[in-house]
């Protein structure tokens, strides 16, 4: 396993540097592979957030036009949760990369 990360540009640094991700990387370090589900418990988040939480990826053949479609069609429903912060709310980065995959 390698003992250091070299990072080329300050997105890559601000991304790296994020105190979660700090902390899941020093348990990966310390404690070697485990999974998503084990490594948030370790890093103590709260079950009803691990829960929650989720990566995923799809590959889709479409055409230009569908693709446009497809991230206004993302852009309508991250629409939905924008405004105020609430109570019980927290901070939810949700990141999207639509790009032809040849």
């Amino acid at each position: 396993m390698r003992d250091e990360v070299k990072l080329a540009d300050a997105r890559s640094l601000r991304a790296y540097a994020h105190p979660l991700r700090m902390r899941l990387i020093g348990l990966l370090r310390g404690d070697g592979p485990m999974t998503a589900t084990r490594a948030a418990s370790r890093a103590d988040e709260p079950v009803e957030w691990r829960t929650a939480a989720g990566f995923s990826d799809a590959l889709r053949h479409l055409t230009a036009g569908e693709l446009r479609q497809l991230g206004e069609q993302i852009d309508e429903l991250l629409a939905r949760y924008a405004g105020a912060k609430r109570a019980g709310t927290r901070p939810v980065r949700l990141i999207t990369m639509a790009l032809p995959a040849d």
